[in-house]
């Protein structure tokens, strides 16, 4: 592999080198508290990935040397050469590298063999870490980093216990999800204003003796009328209280509401009920 020439700096501005090694992605995967090179040769003309590889680089040669070679698979996004993900996914502080198969129909996990003589928890404790994980998926692809510094000459990193309440506040994600369904239907809308009409079914074995329901408000701005309950605005939410005679909602029956209102209605997001989700037709 070509090396590019340039100049390899410390963060304290020590020149290390005058060859760059690749610089597309890492991953804690020997032994050592240095972090490889995750990569990939890439044929450009045919703008085809040849095969993916983690490297060592050795500051004093200044070269890389492959280490580990999967097979079978490739990586993704054209000459950027990304994983499907990397990450600290079996609780070992080293990183597993997610790829995809060269046929396409399913990925494959390559976890390290190679033994370390260092004890660090597993890097999904680390808040920012599990952030960074997720971000690869939906933001950019990069490696996460954890919110301290794991390198030669690290100090013990201070942990953060993570811990599950047994409570809740029933509007905060994650949501449980509900026994209802919730049909949810424009049924006319003339530009000046619309009517909305709610359909919701519990789908569950046992009556619901009282509920209500919250959705997005999207781009909702008044509700003129409204039938079957109390519908408002609530900030960013519509949230509807059901008159009485709704209640109770047994097992495979329907109940509606409804209302007329100005603006437009058509991005309801998802629907709760008792701060549970419903599925939504």
């Amino acid at each position: 592999m070509e090396l590019a020439r340039g100049e390899l700096r410390a963060a304290d501005g020590t020149l290390i080198g005058t060859t760059i090694p690749s610089a597309n992605s890492m991953v804690w995967w020997d032994g050592d508290l240095g972090r490889e090179i995750f990569d990939h040769e890439f044929d450009e003309p045919s703008y085809t990935p040849v095969y993916p590889y983690i490297a060592e680089w050795d500051p004093e040669t200044g070269a890389q040397e492959e280490i580990f070679t999967p097979e079978g698979v490739q990586t993704n996004n054209g000459t950027k050469g990304n994983a499907v993900l990397t990450g600290d996914l079996f609780g070992d502080w080293r990183e597993e590298v997610v790829l995809r198969k060269e046929s396409n129909d399913g990925v494959r996990i390559f976890t390290t063999t190679i033994p370390t003589e260092y004890a660090i928890p597993t890097l999904m404790q680390d808040p920012q870490y599990r952030l960074g994980v997720a971000w690869q998926n939906i933001s950019y692809n990069q490696p996460p980093w954890p919110s301290f510094f794991i390198g030669f000459g690290m100090e013990e990193p201070q942990w953060r216990p993570i811990a599950a309440e047994s409570t809740r506040d029933a509007a905060a994600a994650p949501y449980a999800a509900g026994s209802c369904e919730v049909d949810y239907r424009v049924a006319a809308d003339w530009g000046s204003g619309f009517v909305v009409q709610i359909k919701v079914t519990n789908t569950g074995d046992t009556a619901i003796d009282e509920w209500d329901l919250r959705w997005r408000s999207g781009g909702v701005e008044t509700v003129e009328y409204d039938w079957g309950g109390e519908i408002a605005i609530d900030g960013d939410a519509m949230a509807a209280d059901p008159a009485f005679w709704n209640f109770p909602l047994k097992p495979g029956h329907t109940k509606q509401i409804g209302f007329q209102g100005t603006g437009d209605p058509d991005d309801p997001g998802m629907f709760l009920m008792n701060g549970q989700v419903c599925a939504a037709t």
